[in-house]
């Protein structure tokens, strides 16, 4: 910064405060610039949902009860194609809160309900990967709904407290970790 004093002290009294003014704006942005990125920082980090196994004498859900009660249920599947899924979530229609997911597609019958169950549970074994129904759990441990698939993770943000977004599971892992094809069902 380059300084210059025209007229004696009049002008050098006010020069220094004209510099002071602008030490006070400078300091004023070294603590706002933390601060604003601090806060974005905090609001940009998304609440995660969680699957969980069940494990407690109370919690009797199978992927024959899902099947049978699909009504129920918004159904989102996702994989390679209709023909190859990786995951099946069962959302419930009666809680208020909404499961989305860009790369997923809806099943809205039974018969698509059913043969999809089908082709996940006939999907080549890879150890540790084998097809189970996963519960689908919030940061506060509510319910959302239910996930069948042999993968045992699965990314899930929470936009808002009622919706939850779970990224693709873009293929089966006999696809994705290596192994033969798939047992065909007749």
């Amino acid at each position: 910064m380059k300084v210059i004093i025209v007229g004696g002290v009049a002008g050098g009294a006010s020069c220094a405060a004209h510099l002071r003014r602008g030490m006070i704006k400078m300091k004023k942005g070294v603590v706002l610039v933390p601060l604003i990125s601090l806060f974005l920082i905090v609001a940009g980090c998304a609440d995660y949902g969680k699957l969980r196994l069940q494990s407690g004498p109370g919690e009797a859900m199978t992927i024959q009860q899902l099947k049978e009660n699909w009504e129920k249920y918004h159904i989102l599947a996702t994989g390679v194609e209709p023909n190859v899924p990786s995951a099946i979530i069962f959302d419930r229609k009666d809680d208020g809160r909404e499961i989305i997911g860009d790369r997923w597609w809806e099943l809205k019958d039974y018969k698509w309900v059913s043969e999809t169950i089908m082709r996940i549970e006939a999907q080549v074994l890879i150890q540790p990967y084998y097809p189970r129904l996963w519960k689908i759990l919030g940061p506060d441990e509510y319910l959302y709904g239910y996930m069948f698939t042999a993968w045992d993770h699965a990314v899930m943000p929470i936009g808002d407290d009622k919706t939850m977004r779970v990224m693709d599971l873009p293929m089966p892992p006999f696809l994705a970790v290596g192994g033969p094809t798939p047992r065909m069902i007749n």
